[in-house]
């Protein structure tokens, strides 16, 4: 009896150490990657969070960062080198910055307190004391600008180089934040993206506001926050891809 109460112990230990060394391996894996080409310029790993593809779902906010907001995804720099991605490490005197380019009306960056517009530039890290940083990123609904019944809102922002390396700044990129999760095109909610979603978009399409905020959002095709006649052929394509 004694030994099986022992074995149960054990497992229970195993389990609940199991979750914990899985984060422990790869706690950063949601973040956007920095790296270096062969070309040295800086730029994101695609192995990261990639903004090209992937929405930003902020949760509600709190007094300090009214409306939606969280400080997901951060950043970080690459451990290894990837060239099959023509991705490198940096090298030691890397001093690395965030430049904010440009931001949509109501979207704020906070670095915990001071919110960053564009024109400013928040220090990621240096290298080799490391590169790891979380911004507040705020869809902020007391804002004077606050549409309620846009659903996107974009950040595009800049890696810069101030060290001794001399990286090229990265290509600009643009990351998109939203307060509801959808699929994009799936209009009618059914979790496909059919013919079905037609009627429902022309109806987003011609009139927003009839809409719900996740109709909205998956008539958004393009993402770009207005939902008008340029969402038309990207619909079209997310019906026929």
């Amino acid at each position: 009896m004694l030994a099986l109460t022992t074995r149960l112990s054990v497992a229970a230990c195993v389990l609940l150490l199991v979750p914990a060394l899985s984060h422990a391996h790869d706690p950063h894996a949601g973040d956007l990657w920095v790296a270096v080409s062969g070309e040295e310029q800086l730029k994101l790993s695609p192995l990261g969070f990639d903004p090209d593809h992937a929405v930003v779902v902020l949760e509600e906010g709190s007094i300090w960062y009214p409306g939606w907001s969280d400080d997901h995804p951060g950043f970080d720099a690459i451990s290894t080198d990837d060239p099959e991605h023509d991705c490198y490490m940096l090298s030691s005197g890397a001093v690395i910055w965030l430049e904010i380019v440009d931001v949509d009306p109501a979207f704020i960056i906070w670095y915990g307190f001071t919110p960053l517009g564009p024109g400013d530039l928040q220090q990621l890290g240096s290298m080799p004391g490391g590169i790891h940083l979380h911004l507040n990123w705020n869809i902020n609904n007391e804002h004077p600008d606050f549409d309620p019944l846009r659903v996107h809102w974009r950040a595009t922002l800049r890696l810069v180089d101030t060290g001794s390396t001399g990286y090229a700044d990265s290509e600009d990129f643009t990351m998109v934040f939203s307060n509801v999760e959808c699929l994009s095109g799936d209009v009618n909610g059914d979790g496909l993206v059919n013919s079905f979603d037609i009627d429902p978009f022309v109806l987003v399409l011609t009139d927003p506001a009839a809409g719900t905020a996740e109709q909205r959002c998956a008539a958004d095709a393009n993402r770009d926050g207005v939902i008008n006649v340029f969402d038309i052929d990207p619909f079209v394509e997310l019906l026929t891809s």
